[in-house]
């Protein structure tokens, strides 16, 4: 009997520790060194010569670009920065975002989207 519930103490125990290491903790993109992008021009031709060098570069890290709003999406906490930046927001970090306005975000690179033709980041927040 005792063996079976030091068995079910331990199956347990490395279960939760495999639960937090696997989704526990998540990454404080806004604290994070971010790569800043000159422009978004410069980034999308990076992909457009070399997509899987310009991933290896940028998938999955944080980045720090500026441009100028394009669209604002508030149902999905999302905007469009010069027509080729798709940039979502948390609804805790969505603002009132105007069209035509200037903005520099930072958040998580996710990847370049060839059917739309877009670059795509999310966890974004701004940079004042």
């Amino acid at each position: 009997m005792k063996k079976n519930i030091l068995i079910f103490v331990v199956f347990m125990a490395v279960g939760f520790l495999g639960y937090k290491y696997l989704f526990g903790g998540g990454r404080d993109f806004a604290s994070e060194e971010a790569i800043k992008i000159s422009s978004t021009e410069s980034i999308f031709s990076e992909f457009s010569k070399n997509e899987a060098s310009a991933n290896k570069t940028y998938l999955n890290k944080v980045v720090e670009i500026s441009g100028k709003i394009t669209q604002v999406d508030t149902d999905s906490n999302s905007i469009l920065i010069d027509g080729k930046v798709y940039a979502s927001f948390k609804k805790s970090d969505f603002q009132n975002f105007n069209e035509n306005e200037n903005v520099k975000i930072k958040g998580r690179f996710l990847g370049y989207d060839d059917l739309l033709e877009e670059l795509k980041i999310d966890n974004c927040t701004v940079i004042k």
